[in-house]
């Protein structure tokens, strides 16, 4: 046997430092003048001089330093071979920490050589920044704890790194056009789905529990009502009986619930997103669409909500991981995610239409989301979505009415609802949402990078508007 030594080199558009080891490998950071220092460019008067000039937009440059046994008659050309899948494991982590998809058929450089001794790690200090983030913490913690894990539980780890810079590596390859939407999402719900399957000891227990409960009830209702049996109570138990089986969801949020993650809105997400992945997996028939909107998709996608982004999902499926790993990485983005960009669940946005609650409300607010973060725009996205019917919605609007200054703030919140509301039979809420509309306009705050796109929505949601399109074709406004 010998032993090879591979070192591969990738461009880093971004500030990073890194220093650590992980098995037989140690990677670090280098700076942009010390790798080309070290790798200069050799003219030839054969190659175009335009082949010489270097990626300008590179920060520094990440190294992954590899050995490993090759046999005596194996050429150094095999360690890329043997070292694949600790390279791929690397890459996984950084993925994870940087929310970049390292790949590794991206590197700008590789050389091998038959060295005398294996990379181990050293005394020296570990680093890991990202920008003015310092992740020491969690990469040593994620070590430790890797290297404490049985075999079974390192492939899991493992397993859940590369789902998810694959995953990654989908999304960002959709910013642009959408070209890998279902793909991503697909592979951010499967990190979810191996991973709920730690905790199935636990959601097992919790199951048997609930089924012997459900069946003393309905032993109960028997024998408590023999002449008189309760048909409805036992139906509606028999029901719960039933309905109490091992499901992806049930799953998924028995995990959320271990990891403290569980609340309404994360209960909302996994059910939209399991309802995607089903979709998707299962390939439902209508995918075809006759409407579209801007950005254009190459392709027909089986998630059809515009307002849907793999963010959401990628940002659940990171902080279970996360929990799961005892680090905290993620959990700051997620629970602003959460807080800030993730909309009120539509059994909270019912409730609060069903008691009225707006009708306590001044327009200010109501505009911010005084009630559990529901503002006007929440009603109208249930609204076009098909959850909340019009009714409902012109009502929670009436304090339009009293709106006499248009300021901006007022019409970037309302302008949407106003699309709709122009046609309402409600003479001074339609007048009201009239004007809005057209000081939007002349001062430039609707919400639309153009104020058509408006118009193209609402017809993607099969909404047919009156005013607001006419009034569209007849000012034949400048920035169409």
């Amino acid at each position: 046997m010998k032993i090879a030594q591979l070192k591969v080199f990738y461009e880093i558009s971004f500030e990073y430092e890194l220093d650590f080891y992980f098995r037989t490998s140690h990677i670090y950071t280098i700076s942009k003048q010390v790798y080309e220092d070290s790798h200069p460019i050799a003219h030839n008067e054969f190659i175009d001089e335009s082949d010489y000039i270097r990626n300008q937009d590179v920060d520094n440059y990440l190294v992954i330093e590899s050995t490993c046994d090759i046999n005596n008659y194996d050429s150094i050309n095999e360690a890329s071979a043997i070292l694949r899948p600790q390279l791929l494991v690397i890459l996984g982590i950084l993925s994870f920490f940087t929310d970049e998809a390292f790949l590794s058929y991206e590197w700008v450089n590789m050389s091998s050589q038959i060295t005398n001794q294996h990379i181990q790690g050293s005394s020296n200090k570990t680093k890991f920044a990202v920008g003015h983030k310092n992740l020491v913490g969690d990469l040593q913690l994620l070590l430790n704890k890797i290297e404490d894990s049985t075999e079974e539980q390192q492939i899991l780890t493992y397993t859940l790194f590369e789902r998810f810079r694959k995953a990654l590596h989908f999304e960002k390859q959709s910013i642009e056009n959408g070209s890998y939407t279902d793909e991503s999402i697909l592979a951010y719900v499967h990190i979810l789905e191996v991973l709920s399957d730690e905790y199935k000891d636990s959601f097992r227990t919790t199951k048997e529990q609930k089924d012997n409960e459900l069946l003393a009830d309905l032993v109960n209702l028997i024998a408590n009502n023999p002449d008189n049996l309760p048909i409805k109570k036992i139906k509606k138990t028999i029901n719960l009986l039933i309905g109490n089986q091992v499901t992806l969801r049930a799953k998924i949020l028995q995990m959320l619930n271990e990891l403290g993650l569980q609340n309404d809105k994360t209960n909302d997400i996994v059910g939209r997103f399991i309802a995607h992945r089903n979709s998707i997996a299962h390939g439902k028939k209508s995918l075809y669409q006759d409407i579209v909107v801007f950005p254009l998709k190459p392709f027909f996608s089986f998630v059809q909500d515009i307002y849907e982004l793999p963010e959401t999902i990628k940002l659940l499926a990171a902080v279970c991981m996360s929990k799961y790993f005892g680090i905290t990485i993620w959990q700051k983005e997620w629970n602003l995610y959460l807080k800030n960009i993730e909309k009120p669940t539509i059994q909270s946005v019912m409730e609060f239409l069903k008691n009225k609650e707006y009708k306590n409300l001044t327009l200010k607010e109501f505009i911010s989301g005084k009630i559990n973060g529901i503002i006007p725009y929440t009603i109208f996205y249930y609204f076009i979505n098909g959850k909340v019917n019009h009714k409902d919605f012109e009502e929670s609007m009436s304090e339009i009415k009293k709106v006499k200054r248009k300021t901006k703030k007022i019409c970037e919140s309302l302008f949407d609802c106003c699309t709709i509301l122009s046609d309402s039979s409600d003479f001074k809420l339609a007048k009201i949402s009239k004007e809005i509309i057209i000081t939007s306009y002349k001062k430039h705050y609707y919400p639309q990078s153009n104020i058509r796109d408006a118009i193209k929505e609402l017809q993607y949601h099969k909404i047919n508007i009156i005013w607001f399109e006419k009034w569209l074709i007849n000012n034949k406004p400048l920035n169409i």
